[in-house]
């Protein structure tokens, strides 16, 4: 299917807000004529009518975006990752409860997480997906009556690398992040008095540290911070790479209002590539990951 066959089921599925809003203004006209005429009949058969055909039409809508996006992110993921492919909407990252046993991030009341998707990119296997992670607040008032409510402290992206591979206990955190990182480690400084200023650079080893953060290296890492939105961090640990996107959520949403032109589709080829320069950025690829 082509873009043009998606931007034409776009418009379809945009077309049903009419029916929507015709549902709910029968489901009004229902209620006024319950309140002011006392024609029950009438009024209740306008009313759930309305309510009906509204569902109805937003249940229509909603299968169309599901389709829309499942088959441009699949296509797009196929013409920019190349080989076997795999992406789910409705999934999330699975390496998660890797990520909290190992105490990188701290533990959430609720888990959220979508858009899920992993290949393989110039050798290096990678999964990613939208978290959001949630806190509990319970908050009593004078009168002892309790509120609790649920408060995002992670809404990103979470990212998982397995080269060939890995060097282990290294934590790169750009300042303002909320990663966490293992006690005993030595804090590291570069050569770039900017990269200093912006993250924190933790290790076990001085000496193998230098290895990996070569000059292309140091550039690759403010590269990638000028072109994400949001605050990025690296831990490389167990053999994989973990990333943490924070403040960068909903990177693949698509918008049925906003039509699919080529604008759009940049978008969405950027959001979908962030591996692919992370890969090409911190040369994953190399021989010191082999």
């Amino acid at each position: 299917m082509n873009f043009d066959e998606l931007e034409k089921l776009r418009q379809k599925a945009v077309s049903y807000y009419l029916y929507v809003f015709i549902g709910g203004l029968f489901f009004i006209i229902g209620l006024i004529v319950l309140l002011v005429t006392r024609i029950e009949i009438l009024g209740i058969v306008l009313a759930i009518g309305g309510i009906v055909t509204s569902v109805l039409f937003i249940s229509k809508q909603s299968k169309f975006k599901h389709q829309i996006k499942e088959k441009l992110i699949r296509k797009l993921m196929i013409d920019n990752c190349g080989g076997d492919v795999y992406y789910n909407m409705n999934e999330r990252l699975p390496e998660l409860s890797e990520i909290l046993q190992l105490n990188l991030i701290k533990h959430p009341d609720r888990i959220y997480g979508e858009d899920y998707y992993s290949t393989c990119y110039n050798g290096v296997a990678f999964s990613c997906s939208d978290i959001r992670l949630q806190e509990k607040r319970v908050v009593r008032d004078s009168k002892g009556r309790t509120t609790t409510t649920y408060v995002d402290y992670f809404n990103g992206r979470m990212l998982v690398f397995k080269p060939e591979v890995c060097p282990q206990n290294i934590f790169i955190r750009e300042k303002g992040s909320m990663m966490n990182y293992m006690r005993g480690l030595h804090k590291i400084e570069t050569e770039l008095t900017v990269i200093n200023e912006r993250y924190e650079i933790l290790a076990e080893d001085n000496v193998n540290i230098y290895k990996f953060l070569t000059p292309v290296v140091l550039q690759g890492l403010m590269s990638l911070e000028n072109m994400v939105r949001g605050v990025l961090s690296y831990a490389f640990v167990n053999g994989k790479i973990y990333v943490f996107v924070e403040r960068n959520s909903n990177a693949l949403d698509i918008r049925l209002t906003r039509k699919l032109d080529q604008n759009e589709i940049n978008f969405l080829i950027n959001a979908l590539r962030l591996p692919l320069e992370i890969i090409d950025k911190l040369k994953l690829n190399s021989e010191y990951f082999k």
